[in-house]
Parts: structure tokens; C-alpha cells; sequence
């Protein structure tokens, strides 16, 4: 049995790096944030959902599987990619939240496991208006060690 809890978003693309390399980047905290909201669930061998984004027609080389990753692909037909960088931060949070909603729902699917948690990451992740915020808490060391 495994702990299902991770999840990412990438792009499958060959030759535009640069633009990817900006993607990867933006949608690494959504990815974080999400799967903080997530409720891990117990899945028979999934431990981590990698969502990729693939060009239309497209073939895709599924040799690279590894073990407890299941991995979704799809055509991206929400945006191009080439004009993500010229979208607003919150604009580009939004994507990110809307293709990794998309893969999730389509893993939820084909694995046969509960949406209802997937649901709630991503409407949390929406109520906390897409800002991923980390908290310390303050060192318990006494003021008057040196």
C-alpha cells in the first residue's frame, strides 16, 4: 500500500526550454500548495500524480514510468505556452491550478479512487487566493543564552 500525497505539473515538450523553464518554475509552489492541501489517501500503488502537458499529436514515450508515480498526460489546448510568460502572476497561478485540477480529476478517474479530496485541495488552494505562506514558529532558546 501506498501513501498518495505529491503531485506535479510539467510540459512535454522538446524544443521550447525557455518557456518551459519559467512554467517549471510558477508551477512548482502551486504544486507544493496543492498537494499541502491535499489529504493523503491510501491507493493500492501511487504514492505521486505527475501531470504533463503534451503538444497535439504528439506520440508520448511511457518507457520512463517509474514505480508508485502514475502519470497523466494531455493534449494542452487551455493556453500557449509561448505567451505564458507575458500572462500576470495571477494569471499563471491560475493556469498552473486549472491544468494540475484537469490531470488530478483524469488520475482520480483511470485510478478508481474518490474525487471529493481532490476537489477540496484545489478549492483550498483557490480560498487561499493562490499564496503559498510558511510560518516559523519562534526558537524556544533562552534570551539570555549565549
Amino acid at each position: 500500500m501506498k501513501k498518495l500525497n505529491y503531485f506535479s505539473v510539467g510540459f512535454d515538450y522538446d524544443e521550447e526550454k525557455n518557456p518551459i523553464m519559467s512554467f517549471d518554475s510558477q508551477s512548482h509552489c502551486i504544486s507544493e500548495m496543492y498537494s499541502g492541501a491535499f489529504k493523503p489517501m491510501v491507493t493500492k500503488e501511487t504514492s505521486c500524480i505527475d501531470i504533463n502537458c503534451i503538444p497535439t499529436g504528439k506520440k508520448v514515450d511511457k518507457s520512463h514510468h517509474l514505480y508508485a508515480i502514475y502519470r497523466v498526460y494531455f493534449e494542452n489546448k487551455l493556453f500557449d505556452l509561448n505567451k505564458f510568460n507575458d500572462e500576470n502572476d495571477s494569471e499563471k497561478k491560475k493556469i498552473i491550478l486549472e491544468l494540475l485540477h484537469i490531470g488530478a480529476i483524469e488520475a482520480c478517474r483511470n485510478l478508481g479512487l474518490d474525487k471529493a479530496r481532490f476537489i477540496e485541495a484545489y478549492e483550498k488552494v483557490k480560498e487561499l487566493d493562490y499564496q503559498n505562506n510558511y510560518y516559523y514558529k519562534k526558537s524556544k532558546s533562552s534570551p539570555n543564552r549565549k
